[in-house]
């Protein structure tokens, strides 16, 4: 098990580089696979506090370990699971880390799902606020999917929106994608969040994100993601 990174690529002008900080999951011959089974069995054994809490104390080590990597302007997000943000330990444990690090907090953000807000609205909220008060960010990730609607982006403290790729990947060919992406990023952008689309796969789609004001874009088109050098 490792981490590594996928890079979010800056679309506008003076958008400082941002990276997203990913699970890593090697088979029996020591190469990559896809986290996606073990997460899932993760999740069902009520195991994915532990699994955040390796992936955070993994990164600021290799934070710690590896200064002469770091860009100046450098941006890192780290997913946070349902678990962990129904935990009331949790909290204090992810304070503890980041006032513990020599690296700026406001150039630190963790991403988290609308299931999360679901669950218990009020209690994730306080985590949220209370790590915020640090200086980090928060992302809400698959916006325009599930359940998700306008009326989070009202009471949920989250500062970067990212749009669901299903929207993204399809909206040069259908206008209904076309509409949400650009009414997501209207509607977030006017309440003063930046947006990164998903799935973004190819060189069209790109320059339409740009042409929209989207802030971010992830995906094949962009980069592969890779192994954090040295981690």
């Amino acid at each position: 098990m490792g981490v590594g990174g996928s890079v979010l690529g800056a679309i506008q002008q003076d958008t400082p580089p941002h990276s997203e900080i990913l699970l890593r999951i090697f088979d029996e011959k020591g190469n990559p696979t896809s986290p996606a089974s073990f997460i899932q069995a993760a999740e069902e054994f009520n195991r994915m506090r532990s699994v955040d809490r390796w992936v955070i104390n993994t990164f600021f080590e290799w934070l710690k370990n590896n200064e002469t990597l770091v860009e100046a302007d450098d941006n890192f997000c780290i997913n946070l699971s349902v678990q962990s943000m129904q935990d009331e330990s949790f909290c204090s444990f992810l304070k503890e880390k980041i006032t513990q690090s020599a690296f700026p907090p406001e150039r630190l953000g963790f991403e988290i799902t609308e299931t999360a807000f679901a669950r218990d609205i009020s209690k994730i909220k306080h985590l949220l606020n209370e790590i915020k008060a640090l200086g980090c960010k928060f992302l809400l990730d698959d916006f325009g999917s599930g359940y998700s609607s306008y009326s989070y982006l009202k009471k949920l403290p989250v500062d970067i929106i990212k749009i669901d790729g299903i929207s993204v990947k399809d909206m040069l060919q259908d206008k209904s994608s076309h509409a949400m992406v650009k009414s997501i990023t209207d509607v977030a952008h006017f309440m003063g969040k930046q947006v990164i689309a998903e799935f973004v796969e190819n060189e069209a789609i790109l320059i339409e994100l740009r042409n929209l004001g989207v802030d971010y874009a992830q995906g094949y088109g962009i980069g592969q993601p890779a192994k954090i050098e040295n981690a």
